[in-house]
């Protein structure tokens, strides 16, 4: 029946459909293959096996099973490069990794040669000749999106000046890099990057060399006047004025800008994400807006931002910012704790309108000060996600301290006045036990549709807390993956004097958990794991019961933060749909209307809440990407 509606019809009803779903449909007639053929290889994606083994790309797979007699790479419009960052973070290139050669010959180099330079040579070499055989199924002119998130060198055939892409793809409009700035070969070909004229959104995480900021600085000065997203992460955090003032067009009080400088405006830009991008002390903003246009503004571990913020707030005209995230730490200002604080809630209360407000502060003083800001936006605001550290002390003789996540007792006092209720999408860092009495009253006016308790750093990373949740719900009783941690966290001692633990990469998340019986032969874990599990699986039964909260779609618990880096420590739960039976990989609770998930991804649902969820999901991350051992 479907491949008699008219193709425009069925081409709407695709486009709103998820990647799986198009997928699923394209098989049900030869007709709607022939029709979804191009919407279902629009958009391909190669992933390493692992982040030991980065140039074992699944290429050889896909023109096995996809391209053996047809070339479908003639509908593709955007390329990914994709790997995994679980616990190999820096040295990407060579160190750490396993290799693999396309051709095995006696001039092999493997790994553990004193020949470092042929080494790596071999190693992108084999990268390049299975990305080779993707442009070479690309109609020409016709990519759009090039993302590569290998976090190694681009091998030289991709981004130099006889690569495929300035050659063949110059159209590129979306251009996305991580790269290892450890390597001494990172600035390596991309000389082809100020080539590029047709970009709309620039991403690049590990900039580093001085090579890579003047490849930036013509690359953005060459598509300034139609650039929309810019997103630039250092992979050292440190004071740069070679990229504030080249790149960004921006001058310290000091330094006198040329004529060159002045004219680097960016009057299209949309949305702006620095990382680890140093600011002068204090800084000075043309006449003439930089950022005219600007809605989104994320600053992530970036020092001197607080400067950064009161030069923007006394910009003229004020910004309209739609969407704010900031993730700071009052230790590395150079300001004292008042003035700190005060610049940032100075900063917010300029402007009016924020929908999307994101913060990650940790060690500031008189937080309860944030109020005034939230009660500022409170009548356009849709999301917000508020997660505060604090330094503590991890032994009992209060000789070693860390930061650990810290739940304000003041923005649950006053979150009736603050109608966190009211909004769309809230992440907060509590318990279930401690914010049910504050969501509770709301009942029916309750309008959340997703709901983020947000766990964060090393407090939760030996835990296996989806295995504990589990148990929960099969048995009624739960069982610690790590008792002797949660013992000694409750008491305040030094939990990593006394247990050792599994990292997060030795061991994925697989749908098998689900499938494993929970038998009496599962030992049962201390009275915190077991109160943290109960928590949970009250909490889930109360949001999605009756006397709950009706809209709430779905609940998430711990850090989403760069994709499947802490998979354990994570899980989704959602409202289960009427009409549909148990899915496999998923645990049904039998006294609620409601299915713990597996997946990570609100994206990979059935229904999405809202767009864009996974990226709130995410907001405001914990450490970096790709960690550099110079910063440990």
């Amino acid at each position: 029946m479907l491949d008699k509606l008219p193709l425009d019809i069925l081409l709407l009803i695709a486009n709103l459909l998820s990647a799986n779903a198009v997928r699923i449909m394209s098989h049900v007639s030869s007709g709607l293959r022939w029709l979804l053929t191009p919407l279902v290889y629009r958009d391909i994606e190669f992933c390493a096996v692992n982040e030991w083994a980065l140039n074992v790309l699944d290429v050889d797979d896909f023109f096995l099973h996809h391209c053996a007699n047809v070339d479908y790479l003639q509908s593709t419009r955007r390329v990914s490069i994709h790997a995994p960052v679980h616990i190999a973070r820096f040295n990407r290139c060579v160190a750490f990794n396993l290799f693999r050669t396309s051709e095995p010959s006696k001039s092999c180099v493997s790994l553990g040669t004193t020949d470092e330079e042929k080494a790596h040579e071999l190693f992108l070499k084999d990268i390049m000749s299975q990305m080779r055989r993707v442009f070479k199924g690309l109609r020409s002119n016709s990519l759009r999106s090039f993302t590569w998130r290998l976090g190694t060198c681009v091998p030289n055939g991709i981004l130099n000046q006889d690569g495929c892409i300035i050659q063949h793809q110059k159209g590129l409009a979306h251009l996305s890099l991580v790269t290892d700035s450890s390597c001494p070969h990172a600035a390596g070909h991309l000389d082809a990057l100020p080539d590029l004229c047709s970009l709309r959104s620039l991403e690049w995480e590990g900039v580093q060399h001085p090579r890579e900021i003047d490849l930036l600085h013509r690359c953005i000065h060459r598509n300034k006047k139609h650039l929309k997203a810019l997103s630039i992460g250092f992979s050292i955090g440190g004071y740069r004025p070679d990229f504030y003032t080249d790149v960004l067009g921006l001058w310290g009080t000091l330094s006198r800008p040329n004529s060159d400088h002045s004219t680097m405006s960016l009057p299209s830009l949309v949305s702006l994400t620095l990382s680890k991008t140093g600011m002068p002390k204090q800084l000075q903003i043309s006449g003439a807006p930089v950022f005219s246009s600007l809605k989104v503004l994320k600053l992530r571990a970036c020092p001197n931002a607080l400067e950064f913020l009161k030069a923007l707030s006394d910009s003229t005209p004020p910004l309209q910012l739609k969407r704010f995230e900031f993730c700071g730490d009052s230790l590395a200002s150079t300001l004292d704790e008042i003035d700190d604080i005060s610049i940032l809630i100075s900063f917010l209360l300029s402007f009016r309108g924020l929908k999307h407000l994101h913060l990650k502060i940790s060690n500031f003083a008189r937080s309860c000060r944030f109020r005034t800001a939230i009660q500022h936006h409170i009548t356009t605001l849709e999301t917000l996600a508020y997660h505060e550290q604090q330094l503590a002390p991890i032994d009992d003789d209060r000789l070693w301290w860390d930061t650990r996540d810290y739940a304000p007792l003041w923005i649950f006092e006053q979150a009736r006045d603050l109608r966190l209720h009211r909004l769309s999408a809230l992440a907060l860092c509590a318990s279930p036990a401690f914010l049910r009495p504050v969501l509770e009253p709301a009942g029916s006016e309750c309008t959340l549709q997703i709901l983020h308790l947000r766990f964060v750093g090393l407090d939760h990373l030996h835990r296996n807390i989806q295995s504990e949740v589990i148990a929960q719900m099969k048995t009624g009783r739960a069982y610690c993956s790590c008792g002797c941690w949660a013992n000694n966290l409750r008491r305040g001692s030094n939990p990593r004097s006394r247990c050792s633990f599994t990292s997060t990469w030795e061991e994925s998340m697989t749908s098998d958990l689900m499938k494993t019986s929970v038998s009496s032969e599962i030992p049962v874990g201390s009275d915190l794991c077991f109160d943290e599990a109960r928590e949970i699986v009250e909490f889930a039964d109360w949001a999605f019961g009756p006397r709950g909260l009706p809209s709430l779609m779905v609940l998430a618990f711990g850090d989403f933060s760069y994709e499947e880096r802490y998979q354990r420590q994570r899980f989704l739960a959602r409202r289960r749909m009427n009409g549909v039976s148990k899915e496999p990989g998923c645990a049904e609770s039998e006294e609620s209307d409601w299915t713990l998930c597996i997946t990570n991804k609100v994206s990979a649902l059935d229904e999405d809440p809202f767009h864009g969820s996974d990226t709130f999901l995410s907001v405001c991350p914990d450490g970096s990407l790709m960690e550099n051992p110079e910063e440990w």
